[in-house]
């Protein structure tokens, strides 16, 4: 799976899509989500709604199908030739890719840095990964301000870092920076754990289990691993959003923005080394705990999650010391 594409926006030869297939493949994407469109060129349909009424968001040509710029590129071009199909009313990353979104112009700075954070945030890279402001640019469509006030953002919070002639690249991790920035997890997320356990509501325990469903049916369907990667987030964020701590939420947030690059390698492994149960089985004692009020159960269903994903890096990453 690619991150960053060296050959996005309106110069590169992309395949042009065939627009009537793609409107018929939509239609019957509110049951199937996914579906062939060409039979020289496959492509996935995915739907959101999100701060524009509806859109369709059309992904990429198998292959490059997580390419941040060619994701965006096609995203834009898609975007207006399938605005009149009826989007699925489900928002929930357990019910789509790991995508870009279109760039709204009305907060335009804003809009592409969240939606590069989230992208880095869901394992949509891979770390050692490089890019350009120019193909940034090119990809959302934009002004260089915006994109260059995004990637500052996003180098001041140990996301991207900036190397010389604008070129920008996903870190790559060491073994003393995943213990470290494991550590400073266990406590942070523990304590959002342990407040979750004393306010969720059944409600969000419920939907709880529907996310880890869908996780741990992704685990067991290599395809479905940008679903994955999102579904994954939510179901930690919504543990953590239950916490009602939006200070130590934004702590979090910055540490999963610095590893989010490693859960598309740590959850791969997982596929080929461990099976579809260790995380989902992770996921679920989490759950379990939570349901019973016992904040102390949580933060150990946790560390075992973390842990885990830690340690089939150490084991596989290659990571220099």
């Amino acid at each position: 799976m690619g991150g960053f594409c060296a050959c996005a926006g309106p110069e590169a030869k992309t395949p042009t899509p065939n627009i009537d297939a793609a409107k018929a493949a939509a239609r019957d994407a509110e049951l199937n989500f996914r579906n062939d469109i060409s039979s020289s060129q496959t492509f996935f349909v995915f739907y959101s709604q999100s701060a524009v009424d509806s859109y369709a968001a059309l992904a990429c040509q198998t292959g490059f199908g997580h390419d941040l710029c060619d994701h965006i590129y096609h995203f834009r071009q898609y975007r207006a030739s399938m605005s009149s199909v009826k989007p699925l009313q489900n928002d929930s990353p357990a019910s789509s890719g790991n995508r870009i979104h279109p760039v709204d112009t009305e907060t335009l700075g804003t809009r592409v840095y969240n939606e590069l954070r989230d992208f880095l945030m869901t394992g949509g890279v891979q770390p050692g990964e490089k890019v350009t402001l120019r193909q940034l640019t090119s990809a959302f469509g934009t002004s260089l301000m915006p994109v260059r006030e995004a990637v500052q953002r996003l180098g001041a919070e140990g996301a991207l870092e900036l190397l010389p002639n604008r070129a920008i690249r996903v870190p790559l991790m060491t073994k003393s920076r995943v213990a470290e920035i494991l550590r400073i997890r266990l406590a942070l997320e523990g304590m959002a754990v342990e407040e979750a356990a004393r306010l969720i509501q059944p409600k969000t325990l419920d939907h709880l289990e529907a996310l880890n469903n869908t996780f741990s049916e992704d685990m067991r369907t290599p395809e479905n691993s940008g679903r994955q990667y999102r579904t994954n987030k939510e179901f930690h964020f919504t543990i953590y959003r239950a916490a009602e701590m939006p200070v130590l939420m934004g702590m979090i947030e910055k540490l999963w923005v610095q590893v989010g690059p490693f859960l598309h390698f740590s959850l791969g492994v997982r596929h080929r080394e461990e099976g579809s149960k260790y995380a989902p089985d992770c996921h679920n004692r989490l759950i379990q705990a939570l349901r019973q009020r016992d904040g102390k159960a949580g933060c150990k269903a946790l560390a075992g999650d973390l842990r885990g994903a830690v340690e089939l890096m150490l084991r596989f990453g290659n990571l220099p010391d």
